[in-house]
């Protein structure tokens, strides 16, 4: 332990710069010293890298000798636009540090290479590791001030949380691609859009016109945000785009495809059905000769449903799909199925209310309305509502010059009566 400390604080300034220079991180300078790499090694290079003033940013400074650094200056392409996206979700850019850093799954090498080559950086720089649940990745980091500078200027500075907004672009064409990398870096197999920041979902929405809320969702991992990006949106940023990441457009395309799925009764299926529909696959099971037995036995169509615990469109469905004539099954009078239409009325002929009726036989107030309101009890009771409406108008214009007494002798009406309309 002793001998690397020694090792380290012989090396002269130049030698430093050098060995900074010409190699990736720290733990390649202690291999080609031969010295162990451990945390008194590593407090010693950082004392005397502070007390020599190099600047910990030359580190990895020169790894990337060709990279365009004012590709970021002007979004004025859809690849940059595209690019700028991907950085804002997947990249790390430190407020006071000048550096861009990755770190990412091994399966999306092949996509992350892409923008190495659209920048012209060094691909061979890139530090694997095995990360949470044995998940294999990548690390990926750019030091160069100029370069990080340009993205920083558009927004992109970590805490991303807090800080990250909607670049100020106005082509609308290159506002598309931002989000298609957006979406590439923190977009969901549901299409849902995740970020820490509400302002930039806020303007994702505005801009998009998107009618979806924007949701809060917490975990064990943390909290975010979550915007529905519609599935039209999501198909026109793919469509022309070439160098967008391949296993979500895979990925989309497969759900479309599922979405047009349809059932032999002619629903569409969801995702979670396989070949029949939640209607098919409840009812089946049971063959055309026993669904026939029970309909004659209980002669209503919904008494057969609530006995086979599914809903009268269910059942109505398999019956038309095993060709049974479900028609002479059902008691239609009114638009209203399976009600006991003579036992409602004279219920209703005896309370004259509606309400008390539709608790009576656990039907809704809209449904007795319709099967009692041809009759003379009905009739009746509205004539009489109306002639209390003029009343309580003649009584209002009344009161204006007489009192409720003088009323009550004037209509032949008893005077509580008469205040319980003026106030009612």
């Amino acid at each position: 332990m002793n001998s690397s400390v020694d090792i380290i604080k012989s090396l002269s300034k130049k030698e430093l710069i050098q060995l900074i220079s010409t190699h990736f991180n720290m733990r390649q300078i202690f291999r080609t010293l031969n010295i162990s790499y451990n945390k008194s090694s590593i407090h010693c290079f950082n004392k005397i890298v502070s007390e020599f003033k190099i600047k910990k940013s030359y580190l990895n400074s020169n790894n990337h000798p060709d990279i365009i650094e004012d590709t970021f200056k002007d979004i004025d392409s859809i690849e940059k636009a595209y690019w700028l996206g991907f950085i804002a979700a997947d990249g790390y850019v430190p407020k006071d540090i000048n550096r861009l850093s990755f770190s990412m799954s091994i399966k999306d090498e092949q996509h992350f290479n892409g923008f190495i080559k659209f920048i012209n950086a060094n691909k061979n720089y890139k530090k694997y590791y095995v990360g949470n649940y044995n998940n294999r990745m990548f690390q990926f980091s750019i030091y160069n001030k100029l370069f990080v500078d340009n993205i920083k200027k558009w927004g992109i500075i970590s805490p991303k949380s807090k800080n990250l907004k909607f670049p100020n672009i106005k082509n609308k064409k290159m506002q598309n691609y931002f989000l298609l990398g957006l979406f590439d870096g923190d977009g969901s197999q549901k299409g849902e859009l995740s970020s820490g920041s509400y302002r930039l979902l806020t303007k994702i929405k505005k801009i998009f016109k998107i009618n979806k809320s924007i949701t809060f969702h917490k975990n064990k991992f943390g909290s975010c945000y979550r915007l529905f990006i519609p599935v039209n949106i999501r198909r026109n940023l793919y469509k022309e785009c070439s160098f967008n990441l391949k296993r979500k457009e895979v990925k989309e395309k497969e759900r479309s495809m599922m979405l047009k799925r349809k059932c032999s009764c002619g629903n569409k299926l969801s995702l979670k059905d396989k070949k029949d529909c939640t209607y098919c696959s409840k009812t089946s099971k049971y063959s055309k000769n026993f669904l026939l037995s029970l309909l004659k036995t209980y002669k209503l169509l919904y008494i057969v449903a609530q006995h086979l615990n599914i809903s009268s469109n269910a059942l109505k469905k398999q019956l038309k799909k095993q060709k049974i004539d479900h028609k002479p099954f059902l008691k239609i009078q009114h638009g209203i199925n399976h009600l006991d239409q003579e036992a409602i009325i004279s219920y209703y002929n005896q309370s004259k209310s509606i309400t008390d009726t539709s608790k009576k036989f656990n039907q809704s107030y809209d449904k007795i309305q319709k099967i009692v309101k041809h009759t003379d009890t009905y009739k009746n009771m509205k004539l009489k509502k109306l002639e209390v409406k003029k009343l309580k108008k003649q009584i209002i214009r009344m009161k204006k010059k007489y009192t409720f007494s003088q009323i009550a002798q004037i209509l032949n009406l008893s005077v509580v009566y008469i205040k319980g309309l003026y106030y009612g």
